[in-house]
C-alpha cells in the first residue's frame, strides 16, 4: 500500500530528474520565478548550486555563462504538470457526505468439514461512501472488509488522488486506501 509522502515523494523525484535534464536550457530568471525561496541568493551562488548539483562535471564559467547570459528562450512548461501532479496529490479537504451499504449473493461455497461437505451462501457487503472535496465528488467501495471505514456522516477528513485509488485519513487519523468506484464533477457555482 502506498502513501501520501510515497507519492509526493515520487513526484519530487520526477521533477529533480526532469529539471536535471533542462536547467542548463533556463535562465536564471526563470529558475528563480520556480523557486522564489532563491530570491536573496545572489545569481552566482545559485549558479554554483546548480552546476554542482546538476552538471558536476562542467566548469562553472561555462555553466554560468549559459544560465546567465544565452537562456531564457525555453519556457518552463515541461515541469508544470509534474509541480500540479504533486499538488494535486497533497491532502485535499473533503467532506463524507454520505455512506451506504449493499448486499450481494455472490453463489455458494462448499467446505469440507470432517468427512462431510458443508454448503451455504457467500455474501458479500460493500459500504459506499459519497466523499465531496470542492471540485469533485468521489463515490468510494469499501467491500470485503471486517470492518467499515472509521469515518463521520458529513464530518470532515483529508483525501489524496492516486490514480483509481482515494487514500482517505480517517477518524483517527489513519490512512487507508479505497477504490474509486466513480468521480462526479460538481458544478461550479456563479
Amino acid at each position: 500500500m502506498g502513501s501520501f509522502q510515497d507519492a509526493i515523494a515520487d513526484y519530487s523525484k520526477a521533477i529533480e530528474r526532469r529539471l536535471a535534464n533542462d536547467v542548463f536550457l533556463f535562465s536564471v530568471h526563470q529558475i528563480r520565478l520556480l523557486y522564489p525561496e532563491y530570491d536573496r541568493v545572489s545569481d552566482e551562488t545559485l549558479c554554483r548550486k546548480l552546476n554542482v548539483l546538476f552538471f558536476p562535471q562542467m566548469e562553472y564559467e561555462v555553466f554560468a555563462k549559459q544560465l546567465m547570459e544565452k537562456n531564457g528562450k525555453w519556457g518552463v512548461s515541461l515541469l508544470n504538470g509534474l509541480y500540479e501532479k504533486r499538488g494535486d496529490t497533497y491532502l485535499k479537504a473533503a467532506t463524507v457526505a454520505s455512506i451506504t451499504s449493499s448486499t450481494d449473493d455472490r453463489g455458494v461455497a462448499v467446505v469440507p468439514i470432517g468427512g462431510g461437505l458443508y454448503g451455504g451462501h457467500v455474501y458479500v457487503t460493500t459500504v459506499w461512501y459519497r466523499i465531496e472535496t470542492e471540485d469533485t465528488t468521489y463515490v468510494l467501495a469499501w467491500s470485503r472488509k471486517k470492518h467499515p471505514l472509521n469515518l463521520t456522516l458529513h464530518g470532515q477528513t483529508k483525501i489524496a488522488i492516486d490514480g483509481q485509488n482515494v487514500h482517505v485519513l480517517d477518524d483517527s487519523g489513519k490512512d487507508v486506501k479505497v477504490p474509486i468506484a466513480e468521480k462526479i464533477a460538481r458544478e461550479k457555482q456563479p
